[in-house]
């Protein structure tokens, strides 16, 4: 990182720079303007991959990645293709959700499709509408609409439903042996692995929950709620733009309005680091997707991908686009909106 001191006069070149470069303006000093030049972490990068249009959604294993785009793709861990399965043209457009669960790969938009690893077509699951969410975990794959939420076995059978008016569904998650469910307007839902309710929690605009051992809820309007897995608040943390959380080894970690924050189960905060993107010096930067693993922590934003130590200190920061992250032990995955699957070192 490098330094510049510009007058205010140079204010109309230094415009034009910032769309063309990555020079940006950090702050005004005494009349003078501070200018910050950021590098990107090109050193970390493995590989690239270029897919036919958005990727939406990613997810990695030990031997596979798997991209959500209109299609589906799979590649190995050196990039290189192994198939694509073309979608039939009646689906709803975008595979916005995808797990891999053992030798099995889950897809969803407003069906659930099963694939084995090599991309033959096991089952498919009809929903009818978008889904608002989809997991898989515990032998089961979990999904939820506007009415109800549903469970299906790894063969495609229907398990249970659960039949609650539960206005958009934002976010599902399991674990503990619960399945825990985050809806638009009528706050969190607990229910077993038979689809019985087992407590509710009431909290508005529910952006995304994770399970561990608490419960993590964040929320853009009322930021971070942590509840014990009988659905008693144990703290809270309040924060703006509060969307994706995810919880590892008793550390939560949650992306805001340009931060990413990191707390211990007892809700004291261990870091808070910047994500904000001094490219756009008047937008506000959005975190999009959040995952922890092997005490790295990664995220995707509106423009950037980042990786974090358990410290909080920055490992990488890279330009894309709007990006959605899954974290292998040393590797990053990211899919980006701007077409291409990345893979880092981290």
């Amino acid at each position: 990182m490098f330094h510049y001191l510009l007058s205010k006069s140079a204010i109309t070149r230094l415009q034009v720079a910032i769309i063309c470069s990555v020079i940006v303006i950090a702050g005004v000093i005494g009349g003078y303007y501070w200018i910050t030049k950021e590098r990107e972490n090109v050193s970390s990068l493995l590989w690239k991959y270029r897919i036919d249009d958005l990727a939406v959604s990613v997810a990695v294993s030990e031997d596979v990645v798997v991209v959500g785009s209109k299609d589906l793709y799979a590649l190995d861990l050196n990039g290189n293709l192994l198939w694509k399965h073309e979608m039939k043209q009646n689906h709803s457009g975008w595979l916005d959700s995808v797990a891999i669960v053992g030798d099995t790969i889950i897809a969803g938009d407003d069906h659930v499709y099963a694939f084995d690893l090599q991309g033959n077509h096991l089952w498919t699951y009809e929903v009818g509408v978008d889904l608002g969410a989809v997991v898989a975990g515990e032998e089961k794959i979990v999904g939820g609409k506007s009415i109800y939420v549903f469970a299906i076995g790894m063969n495609g059978s229907l398990l249970w439903k659960y039949w609650k008016s539960l206005s958009t569904i934002r976010s599902i998650a399991i674990g503990n042996n619960m399945v825990i469910v985050g809806s638009l307007h009528y706050g969190i839902y607990a229910l077993d692995l038979n689809g019985e309710l087992l407590w509710n929690y009431d909290i508005s605009r529910v952006g995304s929950v994770a399970v561990g051992e608490v419960v993590v809820v964040g929320s853009p309007d009322n930021g971070i709620h942590a509840l014990d897995l009988d659905g008693e608040l144990l703290w809270e943390y309040g924060a703006e733009g509060i969307i994706p959380v995810a919880i590892d080894s008793g550390i939560t970690v949650a992306g805001g309005y340009d931060c990413v924050l990191a707390f211990d189960l007892n809700g004291a905060l261990l870091w808070n680091a910047s994500i904000r993107d001094r490219d756009l010096l008047t937008t506000t930067t959005a975190c999009h997707s959040i995952a922890l693993s092997h005490n790295k922590t990664v995220v995707g934003t509106n423009r950037h991908v980042y990786a974090f130590d358990l410290n909080g200190n920055q490992l990488l920061r890279y330009k894309t686009g709007r990006t959605e992250v899954a974290l292998a032990e040393d590797m990053l995955i990211a899919g980006s909106w701007d077409g291409y699957i990345y893979a880092f070192s981290v």
